[in-house]
């Protein structure tokens, strides 16, 4: 009976070793699979945190913008205030005609003559 008992203790003994050497392998997939889960929830972890300063940047640069758009149409109109400001001159408001300052001269449109100055030959003046 000593016999036969060894032999079955044996092989369950082998049976619970090859039972041990079965779930450590699982065991060592199931860790990789967790690493692999902590290290993906890190790197989620990590592009929320970056999300969250691209949107405070973003939330910035709005507000800036907003200020940089009131500045602009500030600016426009005083372009356009001061636009009409030099195009005034006498004759498209009340300022004198001396205020308008030194214009171009306007080119006369005729052509020179051939002839020479002066009267005819021959005559002359009183």
């Amino acid at each position: 009976m000593g016999a036969n008992y060894q032999k079955k203790f044996e092989k369950d003994y082998q049976a619970l070793w090859d039972k041990l050497n079965s779930i450590t392998a699982e065991n060592k997939v199931i860790i990789n699979k967790v690493k692999d889960q902590q290290t993906l929830q890190d790197k989620v972890d990590d592009v929320l945190t970056e999300n969250k300063i691209l949107i405070s940047k973003v939330d910035k640069l709005t507000g800036e913008i907003k200020i940089l758009k009131a500045d602009n149409t500030k600016l426009q109109g005083e372009v356009s205030r001061l636009k009409n400001q030099i195009n005034k001159d006498s004759s498209n408001s009340g300022k004198p005609p001396s205020s308008n300052g030194f214009k171009k001269a306007v080119q006369s449109n005729r052509k020179k003559s051939t002839k020479k100055q002066g009267g005819q030959k021959g005559y002359e003046g009183s």
